[in-house]
C-alpha cells in the first residue's frame, strides 16, 4: 500500500511549511508522512512521522508495521491494545492497494469521493529514545485490505474514544479512478 499526501497548506492553511517537507507527496512504507493526533490539552498537532518499521535493522526500537487491522485492536496482545491508546489520523487524497493479476503484482489507485482530503486512521509510537512512528489501521472489504478512512465526524472520536470503541467506527465513502 502507499498513499498521496494532501498538501501542506491544505491541512494547516497558516502555518509556514518546515523545509524539510518532501517534495514528493506519495508516501511509501518507510518515509516521512504528515500525521495529526491529540496534542496538549486536547489541541490538535501536527508532526512529521516514519510510517512503519525503523531503517535500522537490530536496533532496540519497539517495532510498528506500516498497517494494523482494526479487528486485531480489541483482541490482541496487551502491547498492542496499548498502542491503540495512541491514534492520530493522516491525511490523504488517494491510496492504493496491490492488486493480482496472474503473476503480477500492480497497484490500483483508490480516490475518495469528493476532492477533498480524506483521513485514514492511524497509530503512532514513539518513546524517549527514537523518532515517533506510525502505522496505517486497515479494514477488510470487496477489494481487499483497505485503509480505515473516516468522515468528518469520526475524526475526533476515533482520537478520543475508548478503545474498546474503536470498532464502531464508520467509512468515508470512496470510489476507484
Amino acid at each position: 500500500m502507499s498513499y498521496e499526501q494532501a498538501r501542506f497548506d491544505q491541512i494547516v492553511p497558516d502555518a509556514t511549511p518546515p523545509d524539510s517537507l518532501p517534495k514528493d507527496r506519495l508516501t511509501l512504507p518507510g518515509g516521512m508522512g504528515l500525521v495529526l493526533y491529540d496534542g496538549p490539552e486536547g489541541v490538535l498537532a501536527f508532526d512529521w512521522m516514519q510510517w512503519g518499521k525503523p531503517d535500522a535493522a537490530g536496533s532496540d526500537e519497539i517495532l510498528i508495521d506500516s498497517t494494523v487491522r482494526l479487528s486485531e485492536l480489541g483482541k490482541s496482545s496487551r502491547s498492542l491494545r496499548r498502542l491503540a491508546q495512541r491514534r492520530c489520523i493522516v491525511p490523504l487524497t488517494r491510496y492504493s492497494v496491490p492488486v493480482r493479476d496472474g503473476e503480477i503484482w500492480t497497484h490500483r489507485w483508490v480516490t475518495p469521493l469528493n476532492d477533498h482530503i480524506t483521513c485514514a486512521a492511524a497509530l503512532w509510537v514513539a518513546d524517549g529514545r527514537q523518532k515517533p512512528r506510525f502505522s496505517i489501521v486497515t479494514e477488510e472489504d470487496e477489494s481487499g485490505t483497505t485503509p480505515l478512512l473516516l468522515s468528518e465526524g469520526d475524526l475526533l472520536n476515533w482520537l478520543r474514544a475508548p478503545a474498546k470503541a474503536l470498532g464502531g467506527m464508520t467509512r468515508a465513502g470512496r470510489t476507484q479512478r
